[in-house]
């Protein structure tokens, strides 16, 4: 289990990196690449400080080797605080306006983004439901999160090959 949901988490945190933004301005923003990937980790480096934060304070459900009613609520408790520091996060990307050069990617992570939280949302109280490891082996293996987070890899995949591509020195770690 500790395994299951430690992968979950690094999921959700690369997912998090891909998230580029919600409400775009639309292409030829007044950000150059440079300032629009700087802003990015700045960002995410905020989210991933709060994910941590989160881990250390759920530490013993996220390591549990066994289910009872203490470790899903507490699961439940805990992804529902993760959806919230990662929405924090794509509101806060969504407020850049990325060049023309990053614009298509970024869309693309946002729209997949948003389908990873409206997964990782609809799993909560699935959790909450799980009777056994195996139960939350399914939850976090089901089709719609895997769909979402394959395509917010990929999105981020592309967004990664923007900054590549110019030189910008940034590492998305996608996979």
């Amino acid at each position: 289990m500790k395994k299951l949901i430690r992968l979950s988490l690094v999921l959700v945190a690369t997912i998090g990196l891909a998230s580029t933004v919600a409400g775009c301005k639309g292409g030829g923003g007044a950000l150059s690449l440079d300032e629009y990937f700087e802003k990015y980790e700045q960002l995410d480096n905020e989210a991933e400080n709060g994910t941590a934060d989160l881990e250390r304070e759920y530490d013993a459900a996220l390591t549990s080797t066994t289910l009872n009613d203490e470790v899903r609520a507490d699961l439940q408790e805990f992804y529902t605080k993760q959806v919230d520091v990662r929405r924090e996060y794509v509101e806060g990307i969504s407020k850049l306006d990325p060049p023309d050069e990053a614009q298509a990617p970024h869309d693309a992570s946002v729209s997949s983004y948003e389908a990873v939280l409206t997964a990782f949302t609809g799993i909560i109280d699935d959790i909450g439901e799980a009777e056994t490891i195996s139960d939350l082996e399914t939850i976090f293996g089901g089709a719609e999160i895997t769909a979402a987070i394959e395509a917010a890899t990929k999105a981020c995949v592309d967004l990664q090959q923007v900054a590549d591509d110019n030189n910008i020195n940034v590492n998305l770690e996608c996979e």
